[in-house]
């Protein structure tokens, strides 16, 4: 069984099959399948409130039946953005970058590294996880790069950013670290399903006690048993 979804907008939209096996008795098989609307009310939420304790409601409306109804929320976090330095590393041998660093994950759901901003070297951006293996990287000819993992597990990643031309043998750049994870998100008054043509409208909360002035982000993510992560709802929370 496989579930999908993307956002829609007006116009013809299209959707293709790729069938990579029969059972070798025939050249094809039937095979049936669904399609239908699932709206999210609202469809980001965003609160602009004092450091506190914050709630919202999330309305869902589905065509299709979500049977085993699942959700859950992360964040919130921000981006951190630094300047860095770099060096002109052996280009041939990306274990030689000149600038590493790490980044704790705990209940993430996504981790975004880019660079950008040197004055005119090429640097490259590799990011391995916990256990050293490497799980992104970017290499363009530029220094801007950019590596996203989705639901990275638990654990400390690094990061290396590899000086492969720097014509001034040292350069800056800068770093921009995006990690949503952590449990400042909670939802709450789940339905155990919704069914085709129902809905049903879950809590959101959220609590900012503590917390700098800034904007943070988080997400929720919902659907069936089979596909939790099936709808994403972003939240972006300011504390003036």
């Amino acid at each position: 069984r496989e579930i999908v979804a993307a956002p829609v907008q007006d116009g013809l939209h299209g959707i293709f099959f790729h069938q990579v096996r029969v059972d070798g008795n025939s050249l094809d098989e039937p095979f049936g399948g669904s399609v239908g609307l699932v709206n999210l009310d609202p469809g980001e939420i965003v609160s602009s409130a004092a450091a506190g304790p914050g709630s919202a409601t999330l309305t869902i409306n589905s065509e299709l039946d979500l049977g085993g109804f699942v959700a859950e929320g992360f964040g919130l976090g921000g981006p951190v953005t630094t300047t860095e330095d770099i060096l002109q590393d052996d280009p041939n041998d990306p274990s030689t970058a000149s600038f590493v660093t790490t980044v704790a994950i705990s209940h993430g759901a996504l981790l975004e590294v880019s660079t950008c901003c040197s004055a005119g070297s090429d640097i490259d951006l590799f990011v391995y996880d916990p256990s050293g293996a490497l799980v992104g990287s970017s290499t363009t000819s530029t220094d801007v790069e950019n590596v996203t993992l989705l639901f990275p597990d638990d654990g400390t990643y690094t990061i290396a950013v590899h000086g492969w031309s720097v014509p001034s043998g040292a350069d800056r750049f800068e770093l921009t670290i995006n990690a949503v994870q952590g449990s400042d998100v909670v939802v709450s008054n789940l339905p155990a399903s919704i069914p085709a043509g129902g809905s049903a409208t879950i809590d959101v909360a959220w609590d900012t006690s503590g917390f700098a002035s800034g904007s943070y982000s988080g997400l929720i993510l919902m659907g069936p048993a089979e596909a939790p992560g099936l709808l994403q709802i972003p939240v972006e929370v300011t504390v003036p």
